[in-house]
């Protein structure tokens, strides 16, 4: 099984500082069809505020069960992967009992890890059970990265600036471990 997860809390902010983000619908709407795309079998949304994971359920429920399903299907199909959790350990535990197994936690970050695997090493390794993790906000705490089985290589281009919506970074990870090589 394969899942990604979007992390609200605990992230950094600006300042280095411990926080929860703000749920942005289009992170929702793009991480799920990107994971629909590339053959995830669950895409977990951790936030632990009732309300901001009520601005989910509403979402989720206007594509899932609503008008949604019918104005645009293939929306819909990939909103079914969504599930909503108050924190990480619960998303853990809910693949867990899905898989049969815990899954083996891949970290994503903007700054380079000195533990951190190229993604093309990592697809040689041909793990089952995995979740990839993604910060919202300036990215995971500490706490979360030691957490990690596997840290990915950040995604770099060819300048210095570095700071790419967490939307595009799930995509590009996403293609580059599961995407079609015509290399």
């Amino acid at each position: 099984m394969k899942s990604l997860v979007l992390i609200h809390h605990p992230v950094l902010d600006r300042k280095n500082e411990i926080q929860a983000s703000s749920v942005t619908p289009f992170d929702i709407h793009d991480l799920a069809r990107s994971s629909r795309t590339f053959g995830i079998d669950r895409f977990y949304i951790t936030h632990p505020a009732p309300l901001q994971r009520g601005i989910v359920e509403r979402i989720l429920g206007f594509w899932n069960v609503g008008g949604g399903r019918t104005w645009n299907p293939h929306r819909s199909h990939a909103l079914e992967l969504c599930r909503i959790t108050p924190n990480f350990d619960l998303a853990i535990e809910d693949f867990t009992k899905i898989a049969g197994a815990k899954p083996r936690i891949i970290g994503t970050s903007a700054k380079r890890n000195e533990n951190s695997i190229s993604f093309g090493d990592f697809r040689k390794l041909e793990l089952e059970n995995i979740m990839i993790i993604l910060g919202t906000g300036w990215g995971l705490t500490d706490e979360t990265m030691k957490r990690c089985d596997y840290i990915l290589n950040p995604i770099c281009g060819p300048t210095e600036f570095n700071h790419l919506s967490v939307r595009a970074a799930g995509a590009i990870i996403l293609d580059r471990l599961y995407g079609l090589r015509d290399e």
